[in-house]
């Protein structure tokens, strides 16, 4: 269940956001900015495999090691920074006019959201 709880936050908390922060997106990237969040191969790639990671990586080993929410929370947090800067960072470099605006908003939002899931996937799971 652990997973199912960390797919459905990360899924619910990134729409929210790109509902929220479409004009911010649409401004950097104009024309390639899709203009709603659509449920493409990408996303049905994506979102499961990142909260495999995300289960993987931060919650199995919180739930045995019984870390505490802050642990959960900072733990997932720098798995998401890490894994969103490996994204706006490549990006950064092979992509001639990506903004480093995109790229701190991004990995910060990274940050954010995959400690959130966690924090949602952890406190659900140990109810």
């Amino acid at each position: 269940m652990t997973y199912l709880y960390t797919l459905l936050s990360l899924v619910l908390l990134d729409s929210i956001w790109l509902t929220l922060m479409g004009g911010f997106y649409k401004h950097w990237f104009s024309l390639a900015f899709t203009p709603s969040f659509e449920l493409s191969f990408a996303v049905i790639c994506f979102y499961p495999l990142y909260a495999f990671g995300v289960w993987v990586f931060v919650l199995r080993p919180a739930l045995a090691m019984k870390k505490k929410w802050h642990q959960v929370l900072l733990t997932g947090a720098l798995f998401g920074l890490i894994a969103y800067s490996a994204y706006d960072l490549s990006n950064q470099a092979t992509i001639q006019g990506w903004s480093w605006m995109v790229t701190v908003v991004d990995m910060a939002w990274g940050a954010c959201i995959t400690g959130l899931a966690s924090l949602i996937a952890w406190k659900l799971t140990k109810k």
